[in-house]
């Protein structure tokens, strides 16, 4: 159970990092009127990946909770 809560806590803060930042992308469209640097964009696309990598360790963790539990009970 200690794996479930723990990986949804884990993709919760994933989800607001991709909320927040956004898809990861190589390029912003011409049409969003969004202008950043190289750095920026850069970081933007870095947080956005520490996202997706925060969502796939929560998924694996609500995975072993319930197999763990299932092992056990």
């Amino acid at each position: 159970m200690l794996f479930t809560i723990a990986g949804l806590l884990i993709n919760c803060i994933g989800i607001c990092l991709l909320f927040y930042y956004g898809a990861p992308s190589s390029r912003l469209p011409e049409n969003t009127g969004l202008s950043h640097s190289v750095g920026v964009s850069k970081s933007l696309n870095s947080t956005s990946r520490y996202g997706i990598a925060l969502i796939s360790l929560g998924t694996v963790l609500q995975v072993v909770g319930t197999v763990v539990l299932s092992i056990y009970q």
